[in-house]
């Protein structure tokens, strides 16, 4: 008995010492397995430079990605994505979406606007990133919005994007005041008679006493309709312009002369003052 005894204790000794072996080993080559594969000539890449490849990635790794990628897609960096070809994507004109249709995961939505509020394509982007996190698979491709205006990208030619206006555009209040409020990169010109005449300003560009506190267009020029040539040096073609009058029809007559002279991002404040002022839902 005694024998049997000891012949078990030395069994259960023996196969302590064979299990940390064995763990030691592991642990061993597990801590450097990078050297060894590199030793035999495997690459070991970057976690973030494998990323691209979609090759056996994390969910956290590609959440990364999402979370990383830029909201915006300047119309450059379309044009290198478009030229480059190895990302599907799609262009939607977020204005003319009622709802988010169901996507296809492996195309990347990029949203644009071709008037002078943003706000559709910021709310669609947004509605899509937060559908992919809400997700379990977050392998689906991120939506962007497109920067710029429909003159700046015309000149990628990309056809999707050949979405300049045939005539000035009737905006609302409540557009106008979402392109403000979101800091979109307008030119605004009062055609409005100062409300002091004697005090007026010598210069279209300098400060009016009707542009005090509580004017919701601190950047406009205030000018009368017969210095709006002398002005125009002034005006660029590549950002939108907005004219607003007190409702007479003034902005009408000379939007339509400006855009004759290619100033082709035009809209006029449908109303005039008189309607920015009423409006409800701005």
């Amino acid at each position: 008995m005694f024998y049997l005894n000891i012949k078990r204790e030395r069994q259960s000794v023996a196969t302590t010492v064979f299990f940390l072996l064995f763990v030691s080993l592991f642990t061993f080559l597990m801590l450097h397995s990078g050297e060894i594969l590199a030793q035999k000539g495997t690459p070991v890449q970057d976690n973030k430079e494998s990323l691209g490849e979609q090759q056996k990635v994390s969910e956290n790794d590609i959440k990364e990605i999402s979370d990383f990628l830029p909201l915006e897609i300047t119309p450059e960096g379309l044009f290198t994505l478009k030229k480059a070809g190895n990302i599907p994507f799609v262009l939607i004109d977020a204005d003319q979406l009622t709802f988010i249709p169901e996507r296809d995961d492996r195309i990347r939505r990029i949203y644009y606007t071709p008037r002078i509020s943003t706000r559709a394509a910021k709310n669609a982007v947004l509605q899509d990133r937060r559908r992919q996190r809400n997700r379990a698979d977050h392998t689906i491709q991120p939506s962007q919005r497109l920067t710029g205006t429909p003159t700046e990208w015309e000149q990628f030619d990309i056809e999707e994007l050949k979405v300049i206006p045939k005539k000035p555009l009737l905006v609302t209040p409540k557009e106008l005041s979402e392109a403000i409020k979101d800091e979109v990169d307008l030119q605004i010109i009062d055609l409005r008679p100062p409300e002091k005449p004697a005090l007026a300003s010598t210069s279209a560009f300098k400060s009016d006493p009707q542009k005090s506190a509580g004017y919701p267009f601190p950047k406009a020029l205030s000018l009368m309709p017969h210095q709006i040539e002398s002005a125009l040096p002034e005006i660029s073609k590549k950002r939108w312009l907005i004219i607003i009058d007190d409702g007479h029809h003034e902005a009408q007559i000379i939007a339509d002369q400006l855009f004759q002279q290619k100033f082709m991002l035009i809209g006029i404040l449908d109303g005039g003052y008189p309607a920015w002022v009423t409006a409800t839902d701005r």
